[in-house]
């Protein structure tokens, strides 16, 4: 069996949109705390996508946010609205 996985030519992003909004506050402010700071989520969304589009052949297919806990938070809300 080939370890080699076939390129179909499409692919998904799949985002945690809380882990990623933290990352971003942590890393440009360093702060975690989604009370202290708002992100732009279109530019956000289109980052993703380019940096999908460079990174893997084929056609992206969808970018969607997975919550990691039970419930729709406010980015997650903006994410599934683009």
């Amino acid at each position: 069996m080939s370890d080699v996985v076939p390129d179909v030519g499409r692919h998904a992003v799949l985002v945690d949109a809380g882990y990623l909004y933290a990352s971003a506050g942590q890393l440009v402010l360093g702060r975690t705390s989604r009370r202290e700071f708002r992100v732009a989520a279109e530019p956000l969304i289109g980052a993703l996508m380019a940096r999908a589009d460079r990174t893997a052949p084929g056609v992206l297919l969808a970018v969607r946010s997975v919550p990691s806990r039970p419930g729709l938070t406010v980015g997650l809300e903006a994410l599934l609205d683009l």
